[in-house]
């Protein structure tokens, strides 16, 4: 690890000196390879794995100042199609660099972490744990960052529904609810009778059977009433309790 973190130094300080690139530095060590860069201001960084991209570390280079500083990213893979360095620094109103980190993950998931200076010290301060990642984010307060993040749905299993986020900078602890609609758009069957009602112009609709076998969509679910909208075919629109739906259809992962 001190080999890897001292040819990282060596590569940062070359790159932030702006002298012509070479294959290799001082005492010939090489310049390691698998490295994300990026600048943004006077700082220049690198994304560097660890061991055979199992983990990975942020060196980060202060042209500036010439401070170098270092710190673990855990499990953030290197890849230089879909790792994504995002600097969010003004947008969110930090007095020091801030960045959302995102990397392809497990199963092709994307997930984010948000890093940067909390006072003088580089820390991760908030992990988004469900794929997807983080979409949307905020400043609301001093101590507070809202946004959006991906959720997983009770009742379909998926990681699909976009979902509040509220992120607390005194603790790095984020909060992530079901919003009150969430547009599902889940293909499923039954796997037992679900009794609903057909939606129909004229008003309350009839009792509805849908049999076991049968697929369908569940469109859109609403949170608060606990209740769903569902879809056979092009043609049958379809409400009920998500009481209903509970254990009775084939969810995510099921065979």
């Amino acid at each position: 690890m001190r080999y890897l973190v001292y040819s990282s130094l060596l590569f940062l300080v070359a790159c932030g000196s702006k002298k012509p690139a070479t294959t290799l530095l001082q005492d010939s060590i090489t310049i390691p390879v698998g490295i994300k860069q990026a600048d943004f201001g006077h700082y220049h960084l690198a994304i560097q794995p660890r061991k055979e991209g199992q983990s990975s570390v942020l060196i980060l280079y202060d042209r500036t100042t010439h401070a170098i500083d270092s710190i673990d990213l855990g499990e953030v893979s290197v890849d230089s199609e879909y790792t994504h360095i995002t600097n969010v620094t003004q947008s969110l109103a930090f007095d020091k660099l801030a960045l959302i980190i995102d990397w392809r993950g497990d199963s092709d998931h994307m997930y984010s972490k948000l890093v940067g200076y909390m006072g003088d010290t580089l820390k991760v301060i908030y992990e988004d744990p469900n794929p997807g990642g983080i979409k949307e984010l905020s400043r609301k307060d001093q101590w507070t960052l809202t946004g959006l993040s991906f959720g997983q749905d009770p009742l379909t299993a998926e990681y699909n529904i976009l979902c509040p986020l509220t992120i607390s900078l005194k603790t790095g602890e984020g909060e992530i609810k079901m919003p009150d609609t969430a547009a599902v758009q889940f293909e499923t069957e039954a796997l037992e009778p679900i009794l609903a009602h057909r939606i129909s112009r004229s008003g309350a609709g009839m009792d509805y059977m849908i049999a076991t076998g049968v697929a369908f969509r569940i469109d859109t679910i609403f949170n608060v009433s606990r209740t769903a909208v569902l879809s056979i075919g092009d043609s049958i629109r379809l409400k009920t309790g998500v009481d209903q739906l509970e254990s009775k259809i084939k969810v995510s992962g099921a065979g």
